[in-house]
């Protein structure tokens, strides 16, 4: 840490994180524990092997978004072009395949918005990821409870 730097420690609102019993040091060390971010090359971690899975009820219940055909089983077959067959993240510039991505940049998730959902495909009342607040963690309810479901 640069003792030096004196400017504000962020999230500015740092309550919802905190009572979640998270701190954004832990999360940040964490990322680099696990090889998630480097300090040096790619910036973007290779993904090894891909597959689906049913998703977790944590996180049906963070997002608010469940498929109805999730399979029954949390480990399952690797997807078509899996496991990687020795590709590096970003082995040419411009391209991210293999690459796993990270971002956040406080912007309403792609999942959040209705057109990008296929409604046939998802549980009434859990059809449209919920964005949360600038504080990460207090979660906006907006399945479809405004004017033609465009929160």
């Amino acid at each position: 840490i640069n003792a030096e730097y004196m400017g504000p420690k962020y999230p500015i609102i740092d309550g919802p994180m905190k009572a979640a019993g998270d701190d954004l040091v832990t999360l940040c060390e964490t990322s680099f524990d696990k090889n998630l971010r480097k300090t040096t090359g790619i910036s973007n971690p290779t993904i090894l092997d891909l597959g689906r899975v049913r998703c977790p009820p944590a996180l049906v219940e963070l997002t608010q978004l469940q498929r109805n055909d999730d399979p029954s089983y949390y480990k399952g077959p690797s997807a078509k072009g899996f496991p990687n067959p020795g590709i590096s993240c970003q082995h040419q510039p411009s391209d991210l395949s293999y690459c796993l991505t990270r971002m956040m940049d406080c912007c309403k998730p792609s999942a959040g918005w209705k057109d990008n959902i296929v409604s046939t495909l998802v549980v009434s009342g859990r059809k449209v990821v919920q964005p949360c607040t600038s504080d990460g963690y207090t979660r906006i309810d907006v399945q479809c409870g405004c004017v033609n479901c465009y929160c």
